[in-house]
């Protein structure tokens, strides 16, 4: 793998673990405010009426990790050309700007699965 391609990944990863850690700290702690999450104030009573265990916490983190892997391997697939999409994408790459070169030595969502495993 090359160095671009795993700081992509590996930026790829914390992002997904990030974000999945400051939802699943809203849903346990009841913050009035997270982003991205577009709730009216009916949705906040109906979160105020769920306590959540540590483990259970825990459980939500695991799906939402998968949840987030699932979406970058689905889109690395795309760019690899691996995955069907409704309109072609002809030489979807991702270059380094300053070389114009692709920064993947192999299909990307390999290199990510990859990634996950170590």
């Amino acid at each position: 793998m090359s160095k671009e391609s795993q700081a992509l990944l590996n930026g790829f990863q914390s992002r997904i673990e990030q974000n999945v850690n400051d939802l699943a700290d809203f849903l346990a702690k009841r913050k009035t405010q997270y982003p991205l999450l577009e709730l009216t104030e009916d949705d906040y009573k109906v979160l105020e009426t769920i306590s959540l265990t540590p483990r259970q916490v825990g459980v939500l983190r695991k799906g939402l990790m998968a949840m987030g892997q699932g979406i970058v391997f689905s889109l690395l697939c795309i760019i690899d050309g691996v995955s069907y999409v409704e309109k072609a994408i002809p030489d979807l790459a991702i270059v380094d700007r300053n070389t114009r070169k692709d920064i993947s030595e192999q299909f990307l969502h390999d290199e990510f699965i990859g990634l996950l495993k170590d």
